[in-house]
């Protein structure tokens, strides 16, 4: 039993669903009922009378790109918000009358709060913002305040009223930041420059998928001009001893190179909410709406690589990511652990209950079985269903009611993509405590017993420098990230599964390692998609006689959706959250203390806005050249080519080099004095000789490279520099560099049964050759994961170079 409520308490939420029920009385259409029910119980001022059925009805106006929305008008007010609803009223009813700010520029002068309900924070150059409407009475910082602070404790019970406000940042003068930047313009054009044979069936970025080619083909995205986005959410604890957290809801323009669309400083900020509670999606959502409507009717910006001409651009949003129980409340869904909580089809789920162990009373547990045919939800039978819903006191297959997102998306049930991060860790996560925890030690899958030893060869693997985290004992699961989760998905757990696993199991774990695998490859064709839905139904299918229905949860029901999301958007990297999830880190650590900490995060967010055009405004010289280098984290020695730098100290070869410097007078004809060194930056990838002695923690000499047109494995003893003749004043000849690789041969692979033609392709059993291969730089691919277990040593490649951690 929950903690009664005091009387005043109590009628506060009798108010609040008498709210709900004039709201539906008004989209019914029945306005006079509606106000017959807002004088009873006195509630006149703190609704706004919603437009008739027109808020649901298929106007042209509320069309995206010729699809139909529905559910929002300017000023209506639709969700339940917990917490002080007298506030938050008043945010959702100034939050559609916002003035309009003029739009500035300048990193010395970031944006100061503005105070309106909702807190509009546009950047500004010279002087503060200036209100066009200077007669809105929430135009300062101490007046809001003192709205916040009204009531803060219940008058009769005495208990502290929950707080909640959101930020809306404005999108236009951030646009005009990013455009003014040398090279930004020329950077969206990246899509257009890819050169893809006629026909091809296969996916290599977002582009390719069937949601953005929908917008190609003489439509919205044929303009070279025109940009598409994909919003992230997700919330983020501020303080230890406060349960509050900070939502951004941020923009990533696809059409930049991935590398670029990730880095902080080309992110897109709407807004920021702040609170105790999940948002209230709809009413901070609609906060900003008016600004993507300007961006896709379109806004005239300078732009410097066209010679600072003003050109018209276009944006839509396109897509949107963002963990399962923030896509629910988003979608305004049912959560994942009710009925009908999947968001791509219709399947119900089932509750089972779970027997009673030492004394606690019997729980119950939502699952869902494997149904081979699933009934996928579409745009059009959401649009019935939504409006079925608003008259409906429950959820109608799992959905709310309307959600704002259906106002900026052309169809938000198709670019809501699945966030592989969560989902595939979590997975990983689940099966690693079915395997290892205590709680299951008597069951038949339980490997338990085998703890001990999967612990010591797990702690002896030395990662490349691209995993920043080495590898946590078993029994600190609870501590692990998603980044040694994905090491041990995808580079440790094969090897050390092989070692204790029964065959029937290990072979069932390998086709969801190889399922994941193949979607979140640098480049998967059609076939790989189908190959890899075979897997995964079968995984998913198994899974419960294996493991039991009990651990039959949403991410295991969500796998059979992976391959439609590639389908749609593109391989999993393409929409992992793991960048944003970094970016959300690197807010909180702005924030300096307690007060303030919208205005912190804000003001932080603009300078690196602003600080990249900044710095190539920067004369080249020493100064450019030091703060370049100080970016590379490394001590930069001397530049090979673009992207390729030496790192380090160079030194003499001495007579137990010999061998190396014959090897390159052999396949090379250099008869000259070298220099040897020891790391290598290329492609923002560190690689490191074996013979580095410093580098004790991690292990990045095992490489993969091409020898003489074909894929090699090995592992680099040192580089060597050869002088040059060229008698040029800058030398720009690239073959001076050279790394000498002790070769390793590919002697097994990891097979499925019944799919012996397809073996994992990414992670191999070698053995040290005898061949000693000196081969240029250039020709080094990647960086490899060296994994030794037992006897035995194997070799992981990436999955895909885009996820490399920098």
């Amino acid at each position: 039993m929950g903690k009664r409520q005091c009387p005043p308490c109590e009628q506060g939420e009798r108010a609040h669903r008498m709210v709900r029920r004039v709201l539906r009385k008004q989209v019914e259409g029945d306005v006079a009922a509606a106000r017959r029910m807002q004088e009873d119980v006195g509630v006149n001022e703190d609704v706004e009378e919603v437009p008739g059925p027109a808020a649901l009805q298929n106007e042209e106006n509320n069309r995206i790109d010729g699809n139909v929305n529905m559910g929002l008008e300017e000023g209506e007010i639709v969700g339940y918000v917990q917490g002080d609803a007298e506030v938050l009223n008043e945010v959702g009813r100034r939050a559609a009358h916002q003035p309009i700010v003029e739009p500035a520029q300048g990193i010395n002068n970031p944006p100061q709060p503005q105070a309106q309900g909702a807190r509009n924070l546009p950047p500004n150059d010279n002087e503060g913002p200036r209100l066009v409407n200077d007669n809105n009475p929430y135009d300062n910082e101490e007046e809001i305040s003192a709205l916040a602070s009204r009531e803060e404790l219940c008058p009769t019970c005495r208990e502290e009223k929950e707080k909640a406000y959101f930020v809306q940042l404005p999108l236009l003068p951030q646009l005009r930041e990013l455009y003014k930047r040398p090279s930004f313009y020329n950077s969206l054009q990246h899509r257009h420059a890819r050169v893809r044979e006629p026909g091809a069936h296969y996916f290599e970025d977002i582009y390719d998928g069937s949601v953005y080619q929908e917008h190609v083909q003489g439509g919205f995205l044929n303009d070279r001009n025109n940009i598409s986005l994909t919003w992230y959410t997700d919330g983020a604890p501020v303080f230890n001893s406060r349960n509050y957290s900070i939502w951004p809801f941020m923009f990533m323009i696809n059409e930049l190179p991935y590398k670029m669309r990730t880095r902080r400083e080309n992110y897109l900020m709407a807004g920021l909410w702040f609170g105790p509670h999940k948002p209230a999606v709809n009413i901070f959502l609609r906060s900003f709406l008016p600004d993507l409507r300007k961006l896709f009717r379109g806004v005239d910006f300078t732009i410097a690589d066209l010679g600072g001409n003003a050109t018209r651009v276009r944006a839509m949003v396109l897509a949107g990511v963002c963990d399962t129980p923030a896509k629910s409340s988003f979608f305004n869904f049912n959560a994942h652990n009710g009925y009908y909580g999947c968001t791509f089809c219709e399947i119900r789920g089932a509750q089972v209950h779970l027997p009673a162990r030492d004394d606690q009373p019997q729980k119950r547990k939502h699952v869902y079985h494997y149904q081979e045919l699933l009934s996928l939800r579409s745009i059009n039978t959401y649009e019935q269903l939504a409006r079925a819903a608003v008259d409906s006191p429950d959820p109608v297959l799992g959905i709310k009611g309307p959600t704002a997102l259906h106002l900026f998306m052309p169809d938000f049930l198709k670019g809501g993509a699945i966030d592989p991060m969560h989902l595939v860790t979590g997975v990983s996560r689940k099966l690693l405590k079915i395997h290892f925890d205590s709680k299951w030690s008597r069951e038949r899958y339980s490997v338990r017993h085998h703890m001990g030893e999967a612990d010591r060869l797990l702690l002896l693997i030395k990662p490349p420098r691209f995993i920043h985290r080495r590898a946590q004992s078993l029994e600190l699961l609870h501590r692990w990230k998603a980044s040694q989760l994905f090491a041990w998905i995808y580079y440790y757990s094969i090897p050390i599964y092989k070692q204790i696993l029964t065959p029937v199991y290990f072979f069932h774990y390998l086709k969801f390692v190889e399922a994941v695998s193949l979607l979140n490859s640098n480049v998967v064709s059609a076939a790989e998609i189908n190959r890899a839905e075979t897997l995964l139904k079968e995984f998913v299918r198994d899974f419960e006689q294996l493991y039991h229905i009990k651990h039959c949860s949403i991410n295991i029901h969500l796998l059979l959706h992976l391959p439609d999301c590639v389908r749609r958007l593109g391989p999993l990297w393409v929409y992992s959250c793991f960048p944003m999830e970094n970016l959300n880190g690197l807010m909180l650590a702005n924030i300096h203390g307690k007060t303030s900490v919208d205005s912190q995060l804000c003001n932080s967010f603009w300078k690196v806005l602003c600080q990249n055009r900044r710095l190539h405004e920067i004369p080249d010289g020493e100064l450019k050249e030091f703060i370049t280098k100080r970016r590379k984290s490394v001590k930069i020695q001397d530049r090979v080519f673009q992207g390729c730098y030496s790192v380090g100290d160079y030194s003499e070869a001495v007579a137990n080099d010999q061998i190396f410097v014959n090897a390159l007078r052999e396949q090379h004809g250099n008869d000259g004095p070298v220099s040897l060194y020891f790391r290598l930056l290329k492609d923002r990838l560190l690689y490191v000789a074996e013979r580095y002695e410093r580098d004790l923690a991690s292990k990045s000499s095992y490489v993969m490279y091409d020898y003489r047109g074909t894929i090699c494995y090995g592992m680099i003893e040192l580089f060597i520099r050869t002088p040059c003749h060229c008698g040029e004043a800058v030398c720009l000849c690239v073959t001076r560099h050279f790394a000498v690789i002790r070769q390793f041969q590919i002697v097994d692979y990891f097979r499925i049964p019944y799919y012996a033609d397809f073996p994992l392709k990414h992670i191999h059993r070698v053995v040290q050759g005898n061949n000693l291969h000196v081969v240029p730089v250039q020709h080094l691919k990647t960086v490899c994961v060296y994994i030794p277990v037992y006897n035995q040593i194997f070799l992981a490649r990436p999955l895909n170079l885009h996820e490399l951690i920098e």
